[in-house]
């Protein structure tokens, strides 16, 4: 090779394939380090780790997966794998070292035991959720050890949902003096005493307690019956959360201890009944939720002396009026919201709300109410909203809403309504919204015309056929179009809706039944609205490209519609035809998408969070996604902008200097502003990561200085504005990298011999501005300076007001460049960083010589670090070994030439492919394979030392098959390391497959190190692996196709044996089972 290279052509094309070669075997290696933990910083002293694993074993310690000080640690996640079922252990060894840990997240550990010491490392210790999700795999439950939380004296929160926890040891909890909230949802718990809180019950054989709990979530088990005193330790709880279990009984004095009780609820239930002294012992409860049970009858008095309620939720039952007396709500002052739907109430006692005065919301919707009883609602004066829809009214009496001035929103749609009496809504003088639709009125009702601040009139699906008594002086303004409200109106032709106050509307508001192809459409009229155009409103702009539908209108002016768009930085409102897709936006805090699996956890690329103090927008598809943190006085780059952010704007605000990879991660960013901030400096690789950036704005900055390196890595920037800055040196191929450059404004500075021909490197640049700049009037400077100016004139759209300064009087006007005589220049040895032109007669021969000596000095440094690769790559090409010792007589006399060592289940790779090729490649080897050719009654620890001694070489095919089985066995193990600690300078070791560092034991991590390792992902394997092999000759070699070794013989020369080529011919034809490698 080297003596065909010794013309300068060919010299030059081998170094470049040496080269190559290099960069190919380089980039082949296999990493066994993968990063499983993830940190942040809380504050200065204390940082959180996130790790991400497969499961939890009993030998894992997590301390060990991450180089993060384990005493830092306050806050600590362990996630396992949630598609694979593994089973976990938690085991003290499993969270050894995190001393100082504060708040433990365990999630989808499929652990079925917490033994009494898991936690017992764990002392300062306040905040512990455990949700193994052992509800996917149902055979799998939580089960815990009576003492497993004994250690955890400041425990002060506990989360144990969705563990599939039958049971729990009685009075687990009871050790846990400052617990304020345990949460025990989605499990199967059936009986709560087991849980020790009936304080003293006189049930001994129930261990019990007393317990500050304030907050008690048992929602979505299995609870049947709540018994008596099962919770009377708990006197300072707060919340109880019973919804979602088998309820079908409450005992008397169930809650029985619990005065300091605020929120109930024991919705979806079955509970038939409540006991009549159910709520005697619970004076304070401001929230009753007891929706969708099976409740038909309402004790008298039980809701006697609650008058802090504040909510109270009787929905979804099966009550009926009986039950609705006067004194049933008596006493219920503070009473605000009360929910009576979906019963089977048929009529209302005039005096059932008569304590009710402080109630906003009340409820009556999908019952059987035939009539309204006059001033049945009189005593309510503070009712907001009243919901009668879905019953059986027929007609609205004058009375029937007597008392209610404050009402704003009124229900009585889906009922049989055929009559409003004309005074009935007169006293509804705040009435805003009115529902009448899905009835069977005939005419506008004459009552509407009183409502003089109604904004919202719902009267379809009715029988009208008369529109004369439109209230238009109650109506001026429409400020919605409910969706479907022109639907199956199949004879529409023309809308107005011009000049109304309609700001938003969905897309279905317009929506029309099919219109026949030879039918026109309806047509529309919307201009004069104030319509917000946000990420919701886009179909406005293309609605009338969708003729070919015949299922909307066609908008007649919208070229007169006018958008107010949430995010503009050029006007407040712009025409709806002039409105970019991209700028159709909605503003948001966070978002995930679906597909992102990460955004429980603090780092989240694909999680959008938006910086504090900054507006964040996205159009429709996500496609544009715009940060605003201008004007925010921030000093620095806010390090949540989010990874997907197209547009970001920082201006306006006190950075003062951009740090190198400032940016990194925004990949997607298009358009950066950092204009009118205070930036003096940019470092090196600033912008590094922007490889998508097209237009980046420094202008009205205060920079001094550009040294070439600034913009690296923004190959595609087209925009590049640093006008109005302090720049007085530009390196000259600060914008030689930027390849798409079309415009660059450097007008407003201090520059004064930065060499503007250099721009000739940017071919697509067709604006350029250079005015107001203190250029040097030095002669050779000006005049390259007017040849560039006077071929690129129709690119510097300042040519012609760019002057030139002497250093002499820069106070002084100076000339125009493209007015200026050369021959009056300055011909002075100012101080000027212009290049001169270099006679290079003179310097060609010892520039050239030291070019050559660098080359040559590049190329031996590549010679030694590479040493290894290049030995392997000349072997692979001439067949010559570089540098190699000769191999003693000795090892030429071996049986074989290589023992292979490999797990049984690698077996077809071993026997078909690396078998295979050594054994009938150009240089054929005799090869000893494990499970092909040992015996099978063989004593496996003698056999492989013998086979070992009888090899020139060992290769052991390392794989996680290996390392579970092989490596696992006793005699296996200490057979090859009695041998292979005597010849570790012939071992060689293939990696198959990826293997994680953690499952190599620090034998195999020193065979590693110490001997010869090729991977099998390796693209140049098989030069590899023949170079580490022996020598062999052609001439001296007979194929091998079957080796056996005897059980045990007293001399070795008979425990081998090799077969020639004519008993091989033999195996092969005479139907013997011998393996052709």
């Amino acid at each position: 090779m080297w003596s065909v290279g010794r013309r300068d052509g060919k010299v030059l094309v081998t170094v470049w394939q040496l080269l190559a070669f290099i960069v190919c075997c380089d980039s082949s290696a296999v990493h066994y380090n993968s990063e499983e933990c993830t940190n942040q910083d809380i504050n200065a002293r204390e940082r959180a780790l996130t790790c991400s694993l497969k499961t939890l074993d009993d030998d894992l310690r997590v301390a060990n997966l991450t180089s993060v000080a384990v005493d830092s640690v306050a806050r600590l996640s362990l996630v396992c794998n949630d598609v694979y079922f593994f089973q976990s252990v938690l085991s003290p060894y499993t969270l050894s070292g995190f001393v100082r840990v504060r708040e433990l997240n365990v999630e989808f550990c499929k652990i079925s035991e917490l033994k009494d010491n898991a936690f017992i490392n764990l002392r300062n210790l306040r905040n512990l959720t455990l949700r193994t999700r052992n509800l996917d795999w149902p055979v799998m439950s939580l089960t815990a050890k009576p003492e497993v939380f004994r250690p955890l004296h400041q425990l002060e929160r506990l989360d144990l949902s969705t563990n599939n926890i039958w049971e729990l040891p009685a009075g687990a909890f009871c050790h846990l003096a400052n617990l304020k909230l345990l949460n025990l949802s989605h499990n199967h718990l059936q009986d709560i005493t087991q849980l020790g809180f009936g304080g003293g019950s006189s049930d001994r054989s129930v261990s019990s307690c007393r317990s500050d709990v304030s907050s008690l979530d048992l929602s979505h088990n299995d609870v049947t019956v709540l018994v008596s005193g099962s919770l009377q330790g708990l006197e300072q709880l707060q919340h109880l959360y019973l919804q979602n279990n088998e309820l079908g009984k409450v005992d008397d004095n169930a809650f029985q201890g619990l005065r300091s009780l605020h929120t109930l609820d024991i919705s979806n239930n079955r509970l038939v009944a409540l006991p009549e002294d159910a709520f005697a012992h619970t004076p304070g409860l401001m929230y009753c939720r007891a929706r969708n049970n099976s409740l038909s009858v309402l004790a008298p008095g039980l809701f006697g002396g609650l008058d802090h309620l504040v909510e109270l939720d009787l929905s979804y039952n099966e009550l009926k009026s009986e039950w609705l007396t006067s004194s049933i709500f008596q006493g219920l002052v503070r009473l605000m919201l009360l929910d009576l739907s979906h019963n089977k109430i048929s009529q209302l006692n005039q005096q059932v709300f008569s304590d009710l005065y402080t109630v906003q919301f009340l409820r009556l919707s999908h019952n059987q109410l035939k009539t309204i009883p006059a001033a049945a609602f009189a005593a309510c004066v503070n009712l907001h909203t009243l919901d009668l829809s879905y019953n059986q009214l027929t007609s609205v009496p004058d009375k029937a809403f007597q008392g209610v001035g404050v009402l704003s929103f009124l229900a009585l749609d889906n009922n049989n309504i055929s009559e409003v009496g004309p005074n009935s809504l007169k006293n509804l003088s705040s009435l805003a919204d009115l529902n009448l639709n899905g009835n069977e009125l005939t005419a506008i009702p004459e009552a509407v015309a009183h409502l003089k601040y109604l904004k919202t009139l719902d009267l379809g699906e009715n029988q009208i056929s008369d529109l004369a008594n439109m209230p238009v002086k109650g109506l001026e303004f429409l400020y919605v179009v409910e969706p479907f409200t022109f639907f199956k109106k199949v004879n529409l032709t023309r809308v107005d809706l011009f000049a109304n106050q309609l700001s938003r509307m969905d897309m279905s508001a317009l929506r029309l039944s099919p219109v026949p192809v030879g039918k026109s459409l309806p047509e529309f009229y919307l201009g004069g609205n104030p319509f917000i155009c946000d990420c919701n409103m886009e179909w406005l702009q293309r609605i009338n490209a969708l003729e070919h539908r015949r299922q909307h209108p066609t908008i007649m002016d919208l070229e007169s519609i006018y958008c107010q768009m949430p995010f503009a930085r050029t006007g407040a409102f712009i025409p709806l035809v002039d409105v970019n897709p991209s700028q159709f936006l909605c503003q948001y805090e966070t978002h995930c998408f679906a597909l992102c699996h990460c955004c429980e956890f603090d780092a989240c690329d694909c999680e959008m969070t938006c910086p504090d103090g900054c507006g964040c927008y996205h159009d429709q598809s996500w496609r544009s996604n715009i940060v605003d943190c201008s004007q925010q006085d921030v000093q620095q780059v806010p390090d949540r902008i989010p990874m997907d952010a197209t547009q970001a704007y920082l201006d306006g605000n006190d950075l003062r200097n951009l740090s190198s990879h400032s940016f990194i991660g925004r990949k997607h960013l298009q358009i950066l502003y950092v204009n009118a901030s205070n930036v003096r400096s940019l470092d090196n690789e600033t912008f590094s990561g922007l490889s998508r950036l097209t237009a980046l704005h420094l202008e009205d900055n205060l920079l001094e200085a550009l040294r070439g390196n600034e913009f690296q890595g923004l190959e595609v920037v087209r925009e590049l504005y640093l006008h109005n800055n302090r720049l007085r040196y530009v390196h000259q191929h600060t914008f030689a990298m930027l390849f798409h450059l079309e415009v660059l404004t450097l007008h407003n500075n201090h520059l004064i011999n930065f060499p503007v021909w250099r721009l000739v490197d940017n071919p697509y640049l067709n604006h350029v501005s250079l005015s107001t700049n203190q250029w040097s009037c030095q002669c050779q400077f000006v005049e390259s300076f007017g040849i560039w100016l006077n071929g690129n004139e129709r690119k510097v759209s300042d040519a012609r007001e760019i002057k030139c300064y002497t250093d002499v009087a820069e106070e002084e006007p100076g000339s125009y460049i493209m007015e200026f005589n050369v021959t009056t220049c300055m011909n002075t040895s100012s101080s000027s960083t212009v290049v001169r032109p270099i006679v290079l007669d003179n310097l060609l021969h010892p520039v050239i010589a030291t070019c050559v000596a660098f080359v040559v000095v590049v190329i031996l440094l590549l010679c030694f670090v590479y040493r290894g690769t290049i030995r392997v790559w000349i072997y692979s090409q001439c067949g010559y070994r570089m540098c190699h010792k000769n191999v003693s007589s000795d090892d030429r006399d071996k049986l074989f030439d290589a023992f292979v060592s490999y797990s049984s289940k690698d077996e077809a790779w071993v026997n078909q492919v690396l078998a295979g090729e050594l054994e009938r490649g150009d240089r054929p080897y005799r090869v000893c394979l494990h499970y092909r050719d040992f015996p099978v009654t063989a004593y496996i620890a003698e056999t492989i030392v013998e086979a070992v001694e009888s090899s020139r070489r060992t290769i052991i095919v390392l794989s996680k098959n290996f390392i579970e089985n092989e490596w696992c066995r006793f005699q296996f193990k200490s057979a090859h390391h009695e041998v292979l600690k005597k010849r570790r300078q012939r071992l060689i070791v293939i990696v198959l497959g990826e293997i994680p560092a953690r499952d190599l034991d620090p034998d195999l991590r020193l065979y590693l190190k110490t001997n010869t390792c090729i991977y099998a992902s390796d693209k140049f394997f098989w030069e590899k692996l023949r170079f580490a092999m022996p020598d062999v000759q052609n001439s001296q070699r007979v194929v091998h196709t079957y080796s056996s070794i005897p059980e045990r013989s007293s001399s070795s020369a008979n425990k081998y044996s090799v077969n020639s080529p004519a008993s091989m011919h033999h195996n092969l034809h005479g139907g013997s089972d011998a393996y052709w490698a």
